[in-house]
């Protein structure tokens, strides 16, 4: 049994698939299975990973179309990890992602998910990287994300029995790791952060007008939850919620510039 699986939905975008495939093989961190979910492509994915990837720890799941957040689902019922990680299929792990999260755990028992930093790039200007403009923050982190989702999913790493039984809300057309992350939080889930960028984002300019509606109808649906989640929060544990709102007012959020820091990369913020 693997140390680590890694959860890698794709969905006609197997062109990305030579880098994101790759960077995951040429881990530091050998003890993993990367579990690819083949949510129904007709791009000729199946192909190219038979062809290209051969490797026993690269298996290869095919589904009907039916969407992100089923095939995360299914990814994670068909692995066998103990940790489980999160790749999109057009992002890239730095080579030592898996090593450092592994022994961020080691050294830190009672973290139940780390995520890291990253960086991101245009596809078309693979050149130039961007910092994330949000602020990461470690601990009980749901007053902090109930704002906004500052992780992003190819940056995590978590524990397999902190789940619970979570899984991604199909009906939830964008948005779904946000939810996931808040429903984690509201739970408990302690959540770390480690200051490095290990994961490599891609912006794809083209999409982000396409799917703008959309985006914005399921971020709506995420933030009145989110609200929903801080209320009950306050009647049923009333000590965490003043232990939540002590320390945002200590670090001075939300009024603090460092947590509203203008990017300068709008799309960046356009595709969370």
């Amino acid at each position: 049994m693997p140390k680590v699986s890694i959860i890698l939905p794709v969905y006609n975008c197997s062109k990305y698939l030579p880098e994101s495939v790759s960077s995951v093989l040429s881990q530091v961190y050998k003890d993993f299975e990367l579990v690819i979910i083949d949510d129904g492509s007709n791009d000729g994915a199946e192909e190219l990973v038979n062809k290209n990837f051969s490797d026993p720890r690269v298996v290869y799941i095919r589904q009907e179309h039916l969407g992100l957040s089923q095939a995360r689902n299914n990814g994670i019922g068909r692995s066998s990890g103990e940790l489980i990680a999160f790749l999109d299929a057009d992002d890239i792990y730095l080579p030592d992602k898996l090593e450092k999260q592994v022994s961020m755990f080691e050294k830190m028992p009672a973290a139940d998910l780390i995520y890291s930093s990253e960086k991101y790039f245009y596809e078309d200007d693979k050149d130039r990287f961007l910092d994330s403009p949000y602020e990461k923050l470690s601990g009980d982190i749901f007053v902090f994300l109930k704002r906004s989702n500052f992780i992003h999913v190819s940056t995590v790493m978590l524990k397999r029995a902190a789940l619970n039984g979570l899984v991604f809300d199909t009906s939830l057309k964008s948005h779904e790791d946000w939810d996931f992350f808040l429903k984690l939080s509201a739970g408990g889930v302690k959540f770390y952060h480690l200051a490095e960028p290990l994961a490599l984002i891609r912006v794809r300019r083209s999409s982000m007008t396409a799917v703008s509606p959309v985006m914005d109808s399921s971020r709506r649906i995420v933030g009145e939850r989110a609200k929903a989640m801080w209320k009950e929060m306050k009647a049923r544990s009333f000590l965490r919620y003043v232990s939540n709102r002590v320390r945002a007012g200590m670090i001075r959020f939300p009024t603090a510039p460092k947590f509203n820091k203008e990017p300068v990369h709008k799309e960046i913020v356009s595709e969370r």
